[in-house]
């Protein structure tokens, strides 16, 4: 069992729901927000970073709220460019 609540539970099974979609999702300042993960990453790494917050600046800071899902979203962006790497198009 987990310690999720019902909220918790709705957007995780939102973030998967998009991920079948071959999408990212993750928190942004007006909210969570998905796209294509093959549009995401035609960004600089830069953006890429700091869409997830996890560029430098970001990251020497405590961001516990609602942190869990650009976590996860880090996890999809990961796995999507190894498959690339092992399957070029």
């Amino acid at each position: 069992m987990t310690d999720r609540t019902p909220e918790q539970e709705k957007t995780l099974e939102y973030i998967r729901e998009k991920e079948k979609e071959g999408k990212v999702s993750f928190m942004t300042i007006e909210g969570l927000y998905s796209c294509k993960l093959e549009d995401f990453i035609k960004q600089p790494a830069d953006g890429v970073l700091y869409d997830l917050n996890r560029d430098k600046a970001t990251t020497l800071t405590i961001m516990p709220e609602l942190r869990w899902i650009n976590d996860y979203a880090v996890a999809v962006v990961i796995n999507y460019l190894m498959s690339l790497i092992k399957n070029p198009k």
